[in-house]
């Protein structure tokens, strides 16, 4: 893999997390994060201080988890993540992401790195900063 733009890449995680390991150097103690049932977050795993996020519930698969809502859009700028009832994210960085957001097909799509551009106890707003990866800062 020399660059990621949009595309698939596979209905796994853990298996997309190392392959970018073994191509980009993401670290690799870090894939535990993306098995089954994890958080499918990892803060400064690409390093250069930027975190990957795997997407697997939004409005692209219609399947949000209850007190925590993924909002992509059509291009996916911007991605809202918003929680309810009195529900708090896991994670509170605002590191940039890496983001992979997964489709009704199953499969994980590269939709780009982006940048927290608001922030509050219930809303986070991320907007698209470049839709490949490695890019030229």
């Amino acid at each position: 893999m020399e660059q990621l733009s949009y595309a698939m890449y596979g209905t796994n995680s853990q298996k997309i997390y190392d392959e970018c390991c073994n191509s980009f150097g993401w670290k690799q103690s870090e894939r535990g994060n993306f098995g089954f049932r994890k958080k499918l977050y990892a803060k400064d795993a690409a390093g250069d201080g930027l975190s990957v996020w795997f997407i697997a519930h939004s409005d692209w698969t219609e399947t949000n988890e209850g007190d925590h809502i993924n909002k992509l859009g059509f291009f996916c700028d911007p991605i809202i993540e918003e929680y309810l009832n009195n529900e708090l994210p896991s994670e509170t960085d605002v590191t940039n992401r890496i983001i992979f957001a997964k489709k009704k097909d199953g499969n994980y799509y590269f939709v780009g790195v982006f940048k927290v551009t608001k922030k509050n106890v219930r809303i986070r707003e991320y907007k698209l900063l470049y839709r490949t990866y490695p890019f030229n800062q």
